[in-house]
């Protein structure tokens, strides 16, 4: 899906408890539209938590929309160790690390000139 076609909405459910009281859970769902329309094609729940997932959407549509503009950089600071080490492929390395979307597209076309789709 092309991520101009993909949208997030956030609901929340609130149920009750035995002991008295509410909990309540946050889920942010993605519907996929067909290109320029309204009419939903698919959808996907992004993310389910006990508190608001707003900041997590953030991250993941200013990454696609390569904007830093609306990051929170102290979210996830440099020195942040992952526990899993992952080791993509040299392509989606390079992808990821685009710093525009011309660049992320001028690397996509070396790689279909090279064969790899």
């Amino acid at each position: 899906f092309d991520w101009a076609d993909i949208q997030g909405v956030m609901t929340s459910v609130s149920a009750p408890i035995s002991g008295g009281g509410m909990v309540r859970t946050y889920r942010i769902e993605c519907v996929v539209c067909e290109p320029n329309t309204t009419n939903v094609i698919d959808h996907f729940t992004f993310c389910i938590d006990s508190s608001l997932s707003y900041d997590e959407w953030m991250w993941v549509n200013s990454f696609m929309a390569f904007s830093d503009k609306n990051l929170d950089t102290e979210q996830m600071p440099d020195e942040y160790e992952w526990s899993v080490k992952i080791n993509w492929s040299e392509e989606i390395d390079k992808k990821s690390k685009a710093s525009s979307l011309e660049e992320y597209q001028q690397i996509d076309a070396e790689y279909k000139k090279l064969g790899n789709k």
